[in-house]
């Protein structure tokens, strides 16, 4: 059974409505996709291995400049009572609140957008708060919709701890609904001592569909894995990251963005019968099976969604492998014999 929002992370919808100016006519319907254009070819004797597709879609360090133009800036709090910075590879952005009327936001949001199924990557970096009652603090990402210019939904998923004056709270869940008369359904809650600790130590990946599957792991955890929501997120999405307060000066870093088409690799072009086997770093089996109609599929683990591996493809008595592959989810690999 779905529970309406038992804190106050709804308040998310507040500085969202005020984004539906900011997306009409910045980001429209058309679905732009940055990917990495480069074309990687692996050899092994007389055969290849070539990377066809890229599945990386965005990766973001916060490091370069001219990254900033590719993320816009709004939110609720007022221009003179918020701030961004980016060093050392890490976002900053935060809100200056004073007293207690009502919460205050600031968000990023990627100016592209990018498919339903997209693996989103990141890792919440909160600065610890002291919030006296009445004081709260929110670090939150979100995966919303890129359709609200057309047809008023805020529809997003989102993963947020809050930190309140009895403690740290991990919510996860999602919002539908048009503007004003949206929802918040928090689908689990997680409370533990050293919660802070961990949301700041682990990364943070959502995938959805739009439809009806949400998956969000911290670290390695699969933390939430629903497949029978009522979502209605209409693709293409864009990501939030994003800072609340009450009452008090806060700020919240993120580090490295990174989007993946999903988490699924595949080979192309494998001879009938071979066998393939990827190989982890120290030997370690990653995957391993026949090739079906000539393609061989393995899937990655988050936060693992990039590795560099050994791919062996054995045919009868001949063996051809392949050192140092460069995985990445979503990525499309082709043999060549």
């Amino acid at each position: 059974m779905l529970a309406k929002p038992r804190s106050i992370t709804y308040r998310i919808i507040i500085t969202c409505i005020l984004a539906m100016g900011l997306v009409a006519g910045f980001f429209g319907l058309q679905q732009r996709i940055i990917q990495d254009q480069n074309r990687y070819t692996y050899r092994a004797g007389s055969s290849q291995l070539v990377l066809t597709a890229s599945g990386q879609l965005w990766n973001a360090h916060f490091q370069h400049p001219l990254q900033k133009v590719l993320y816009h800036y709004n939110g609720s709090e007022t221009p003179k009572r918020r701030f961004v910075t980016w060093s050392r590879g890490l976002l900053s952005i935060g809100v200056n609140q004073v007293g207690l009327h009502g919460f205050k936001g600031l968000f990023a949001v990627t100016e592209p957008s990018f498919p339903a199924g997209s693996f989103v990557e990141t890792s919440m970096k909160p600065l610890r708060a002291a919030p006296k009652p009445g004081q709260y603090a929110e670090t939150i990402v979100a995966v919303q919709t890129a359709t609200t210019p057309e047809n008023g939904q805020i529809n997003y998923v989102i993963a947020s701890l809050t930190q309140a004056p009895r403690g740290n709270l991990l919510q996860l869940g999602y919002a539908n609904g048009v503007v004003r008369d949206a929802k918040t359904y928090i689908l689990r809650d997680y409370q533990a001592p050293h919660l802070f600790t961990t949301v700041a130590n682990q990364p943070v990946t959502i995938s959805t569909n739009g439809l009806h599957d949400l998956k969000i792991w911290l670290g390695s955890r699969l933390i939430l894995n629903e497949s029978r929501l009522d979502l209605n997120i209409i693709p293409p999405f864009q990501v939030y990251l994003e800072v609340q307060s009450q009452g008090l000066r806060y700020a919240a870093r993120f580090h490295r963005l990174v989007i993946y088409r999903s988490n699924q690799v595949t080979m192309d072009g494998i001879p009938n019968g071979a066998i393939v086997t990827v190989l982890g770093p120290h030997g370690t089996p990653l995957a391993e099976g026949p090739a079906r109609h000539g393609t061989f599929t393995m899937a990655l683990t988050p936060p693992r969604l990039q590795a560099s591996v050994t791919v062996r493809v054995s045919l009868g008595t001949r063996v051809t492998t392949f050192h140092g592959v460069v995985v990445k989810g979503g990525d499309v690999y082709a043999y060549r014999a």
